[in-house]
């Protein structure tokens, strides 16, 4: 008895290092793909040093445009800023790409990556590129991507606020910022 004890035991060790215990496909790890909610990117975006060294130029611009009294400019600029905020209201309730927003921290995304060993970064509303990751395993990267933007407790709770909450549909999204 004791010596077939000893037999399995050693079958048992020698099929758990040689790999052949487990045969099942489905133990194997499988390729990971990121995801994100775009929102929360756009969010924390909005209350970033990247946002406010974006507005500063256009800022003084403006209230040098303004100064000269060229109302020309002042409306142009107006109209440039209007429409710059309608894109953020697209990105921060809707499901608009936020790449443009992700450029500032690019360098850093490729960390993130490979500490979470994912093969792309993808918004989980973006169902087209996600098609092309059916087979892959999504973990959500929100919280990492988000970090990147050293958001203030007022983002991170507008943030915490859209969980399980939908984005607005794109067609119900105002671009008049009434």
């Amino acid at each position: 008895m004791l010596t077939r004890l000893a037999i399995f035991a050693l079958f048992g060790i020698s099929a758990c290092c040689t790999g052949q215990a487990s045969a099942d496909p489905a133990a194997k790890p499988s390729a990971r793909v990121g995801t994100y909610d775009s929102r929360a990117i756009a969010i924390a975006f909005s209350g970033s040093k990247f946002f406010s060294a974006e507005q500063a130029p256009i800022v003084e611009e403006y209230n040098d445009a303004k100064a000269r009294g060229d109302q020309q400019r002042v409306s142009e600029i107006e109209t440039s800023m209007k429409e710059q905020q309608a894109k953020m209201h697209r990105q921060g309730f809707g499901t608009a790409s936020v790449d443009d927003l992700l450029a500032h921290v690019q360098d850093r995304i490729a960390a993130i990556e490979d500490e979470h060993s994912v093969v792309a970064v993808v918004s989980k509303w973006d169902e087209s590129t996600l098609s092309k990751y059916s087979d892959h395993e999504r973990i959500d990267l929100t919280g990492a991507l988000v970090a990147l933007y050293d958001p203030g407790a007022e983002q991170l709770g507008w943030i915490k606020d859209l969980e399980g909450k939908d984005p607005i549909a794109h067609d119900e999204l105002r671009d008049d910022n009434r």
